[in-house]
């Protein structure tokens, strides 16, 4: 009798344990995603756009500084 009640209270113990950690890592996961969204969206909006016509922007990078 006094075995189960110590298994009993070992089990509830573990599974506390457990539920604390499973809330401390899907907060870590939702902080992750808060923090890298941001990133993700400034990284985009800083690409350099292609030039519309790359064939003028290839000739003026090709001719001559003189001409």
């Amino acid at each position: 009798m006094r075995k189960e009640k110590e298994n009993r209270k070992q089990t509830n113990e573990t599974e506390k344990s457990f539920n604390e950690l499973k809330e401390i890592t899907q907060a870590l996961q939702e902080q992750k995603e808060r923090t890298l969204t941001p990133t993700l969206k400034t990284a985009h909006k800083t690409e350099p756009k292609p030039p519309s016509n790359i064939t003028d922007a290839k000739k003026s990078v090709l001719e001559p500084i003189g001409s």
